[in-house]
Formats: C-alpha cells, sequence, structure tokens
C-alpha cells in the first residue's frame, strides 16, 4: 500500500515534506511487513507444493491441501491446477520488488523485465484460477466463484491499464494501476492473512467470529486493500497535514493487523506445512 517504499509513486507535485513524513513512514512500514509476508508465502509455494510436483510431477498435486489439485485422467485440468499454484511463486516473490524504489532507479532493466513477469504471471494464474473454479468446481461456494470472477476480471483490467501507461511513458499513472493491479493479484494472500489472524485472535483473546467471517473475507480481500490504497492517493496528493495524519494512522492499523495476518498464517498453516 505503500507508494513503493516511500516514494515510488510521486504523482502529485512535488512537497516540502518535514523530516519525518508520517503518511510516507506509516506506508513504508506496511510495504516493508507485506514484503515479507509475501517472500514467505512464495518460500511456502516452494517447500510444499514445488517440492511434490519436483518429486512426482502433476501426480504430486494429490498430496497438497489445494482443493481438486489433481483429478486422475484429468490431464488438462491437471496441468491448469499446477500452472494456477507455481505462478504464485512469481507474483508473491516479483511483485513487492517491482515497489522497491532502489531496484527501479538502480536497475531498471531489471524492473522491467521483473514487471513483466510479474504481470504475465497474475494474469495467467487468475485464468487457470477461474478455469479450475468454473470448470472444475473447485471452489467453496458462490460467493468463494464470485469473489474470484471479480478478481481475476480486476487483475486483467489493473494489467491491461497498467502496461497501458508503462508504454505510453505515462509513468505516474503507471504506478498506480501497478499498486492495484499488485494488490489484486495478492487477494489470495489478503484472504489467508484474514482467516489464519481470525484463528489466531480467537485463540489469544477467547473470542469467536461470526460463522460468515470466511464469505465476507471474499469482499473484505479486495475492498480493504484496494480502498486503502485510494484513500492513500488521495491523502498524497490533496489532504492537508490532519488528514495525512489521520491516514497515516488508519495505515499504523492495517500495518498492525497485516503483521498479525503474516504471524498467525506462518505460524499455523506455511511453516508446520513446509516442515512436513
Amino acid at each position: 500500500m505503500s507508494d513503493g517504499a516511500t516514494a515510488i509513486m510521486s504523482s502529485g507535485p512535488a512537497r516540502t515534506a518535514p523530516s519525518i513524513d508520517p503518511l510516507a513512514a506509516s506506508a513504508s512500514l506496511w510495504f516493508v511487513i507485506a514484503a515479507m509476508g509475501q517472500w514467505l508465502f512464495a518460500y511456502y509455494v516452494v517447500g510444499v507444493y514445488g517440492r511434490n510436483f519436483a518429486a512426482a510431477g502433476l501426480a504430486g498435486f494429490a498430496k497438497t491441501p489445494l482443493l481438486h489439485g489433481y483429478v486422475a485422467g484429468d490431464t488438462l485440468g491437471n496441468i491448469a491446477s499446477a500452472a494456477h499454484i507455481l505462478l504464485a511463486i512469481v507474483v508473491h516473490g516479483a511483485g513487492p520488488l517491482q515497489l522497491v524504489p532502489w531496484i527501479r532507479k538502480r536497475a531498471p532493466v531489471f524492473h522491467r523485465w521483473n514487471g513483466r513477469a510479474f504481470l504475465v504471471a497474475a494474469v495467467a494464474s487468475s485464468l487457470f484460477g477461474l478455469y479450475l473454479q468454473w470448470a472444475r468446481d473447485a471452489h467453496q461456494g458462490l460467493a468463494d466463484v464470485a469473489g474470484n470472477t471479480v478478481t481475476a476480471a480486476l487483475i486483467i483490467l489493473f494489467a491491461a491499464s497498467a502496461l497501458r501507461h508503462a508504454v505510453a511513458r505515462n509513468i505516474a499513472v503507471h504506478r498506480r494501476w501497478a499498486l492495484r493491479l499488485f494488490l489484486a493479484a495478492s487477494a489470495v494472500w489478503f484472504i489467508r492473512l484474514g482467516s489464519y489472524g481470525a484463528q489466531f485472535l480467537e485463540h489469544v483473546f477467547a473470542v469467536e467470529f461470526a460463522p460468515g467471517v470466511d464469505v465476507s473475507m471474499n469482499a473484505l480481500k479486495l475492498l480493504v486493500p484496494l480502498g486503502m490504497l485510494e484513500l492513500y492517493f488521495w491523502a498524497h496528493r490533496h489532504a492537508g497535514a490532519n488528514g495525512r495524519i489521520a491516514v497515516a494512522a488508519l495505515l499504523l492499523v492495517m500495518s498492525v493487523l497485516t503483521a498479525v495476518g503474516v504471524y498467525a498464517a506462518a505460524t499455523i498453516k506455511w511453516l508446520p506445512a513446509i516442515r512436513g
């Protein structure tokens, strides 16, 4: 949600910033936490799905938690399943690197090729995911199908817009669409943070979330990150001092919640699954 750790976006007019800009600092904090969480998730995919694929090919997905990951005799569906999950390594491994200003400035060739790989992987993975849900019934109900269909449509829209403005060298607008693409492509990651984060909070604080919380997360996985991003854009370009501080405070809350979700997902699911 950071515009690239502190200044990746820089889409508005130049400002005379204080020594510490709370909006930039809180956005940077969220980005660091998110990047670590995304790389942990990519590590999990390599350590579980990649390991099984290397050992047994497509049949190795029968030993993974992926819903309908392997169906005997359905070669096309099994290829789609493998591509959908393995492309997540590129999406969540390469995606955060696109938002690091140092890489963009010092390694522009890497930034361009890494961005192309991320964009292609995000679009392809979402299309394979749609195929699995619509053709193989690899879903957990209507809300899951609807949420992922909308997510795929947004990924394609955001990718096309980011690419169009990059080709036109309209870099400020390109970066805004690229950030939207990054968040939409992270929807699966966000829903895992929400699900395992809720489990963690239930255990620590002895609270119980409403039965429909998983259904709600199918909407919240898009509405919260993208809504927060648009609020950040507004604060970055138009808000006064009080507005910037308010949005910075909200970003701090989002950073804490993201950290809780990453910790919960890593300790409850990702790291234990890798250890086997």
